[in-house]
């Protein structure tokens, strides 16, 4: 697991809705709207109240569950372990937590903490944050992946017992990396390019940030499909595919359809079977229904592990449409050299 640090140049007004203090989750699913949204925030039935933020788009496509999170503000250091990460399209989960939207676009990448530690920020601490800001690998805007703790502290006492610090560190304090100058949480649009790592390719962290993510859900002892069609939707994503306008969910009785608008689209049938196989006749023959109904070229069955790929177009039968099959956690060269054929930019 890696341990990352956010850090705001100001306050941040979100704060105090939903790191201050739990949100309690039954109240919550009751009061998301969209029927998009609820589908995903389905796991979060799983728990009795969170702590919920929002790093936007570009620094939620590094972590995962089981990660450690530093958020500092211009006063305060937030720290929890992520125990959720759902991806919602629409911001409906955002809107019911009651986050103000930044230039009317959603909060789409929620996260949740069973836990926060909160402290104020002293002098002493002040120094262990820039340090760890300069010494840490940016990943993202304003995102670092640090090494070690801050020696932070035990959880905070109540807001209302916390004698202010003698001095409170400025946002000009924090240095002089370029990030817009907002009182709302993270603006998942920001235009600073990431950085990643020197000999690193975005597709081989990509790949391997997938590979990570299967390995957690793999253990986790309750995944829902919705957990498994994330892990699909990264999979697309390597492929150089991008959401929503490539990635559908939910069209008709598909799981997942891929290049919607293109003759080579893709209807992708998703399963939390772990032992899922091209044997299991039932799941292939009900893709292909859809398929067929659809016009769809491809048809591909997979748990967000395992995936079998058949291209309708190769034959007349099943059998003979079948292409190849992969595992991501067993990806050898030649695998990743038959997935080629199927990135966007192949099949343009």
């Amino acid at each position: 697991m890696k341990t990352y640090l956010k850090f705001y140049k100001s306050r941040v007004a979100n704060a105090r809705i939903s790191l201050d203090k739990p949100v309690n989750i039954q109240d919550l699913l009751g009061n998301i709207k969209s029927p998009h949204s609820r589908k995903h925030a389905e796991p979060l039935a799983d728990f009795t109240e969170l702590y919920f933020w929002d790093l936007g788009k570009k620094a939620s496509e590094q972590i995962r569950v089981g990660d450690r999170l530093y958020i500092v503000t211009s006063n305060d250091l937030y720290v929890g372990t992520i125990d959720i990460h759902i991806v919602d399209f629409q911001g409906g989960i955002g809107d019911a937590i009651g986050w103000a939207r930044q230039f009317k676009k959603p909060w789409d990448n929620p996260i949740g903490f069973k836990s926060i530690r909160h402290t104020p920020i002293t002098p002493q601490l002040h120094q262990r944050i820039q340090d760890a800001i300069h010494s840490g690998i940016q990943v993202a805007p304003s995102f670092q992946i640090i090494t070690g703790d801050l020696g932070e502290g035990s959880t905070s006492p109540p807001r209302d017992k916390i004698e202010p610090p003698k001095h409170i560190p400025g946002p000009e304090e924090y240095g002089e990396r370029p990030e817009p100058d907002t009182s709302s949480v993270e603006d998942a649009k920001e235009s600073e390019p990431v950085q990643v790592p020197e000999n690193v390719q975005p597709q081989d962290t990509q790949l391997k940030d997938l590979q990570d993510r299967v390995h957690l859900l793999r253990q986790a002892s309750h995944h829902s499909e919705r957990e498994h069609e994330s892990l699909v939707e990264r999979f697309f994503e390597y492929l150089g595919y991008a959401a929503p306008t490539d990635i559908k969910y939910r069209v008709g009785h598909i799981d997942v359809l891929i290049n919607p608008d293109s003759s080579n689209s893709m209807v992708v049938e998703v399963k939390r079977d772990w032992q899922l196989s091209r044997n299991d006749k039932e799941v292939v023959d009900q893709a292909y229904r859809y398929a067929t109904n659809n016009g769809s070229r491809f048809v591909i069955i997979t748990n967000g592990e395992y995936y079998a790929f058949y291209d309708r177009l190769r034959g007349l039968s099943i059998g003979e449409n079948f292409d190849f099959e992969i595992r991501i956690s067993q990806l050898s060269p030649s695998d990743t050299q038959l997935l080629m054929k199927y990135k966007k930019s192949s099949l343009e």
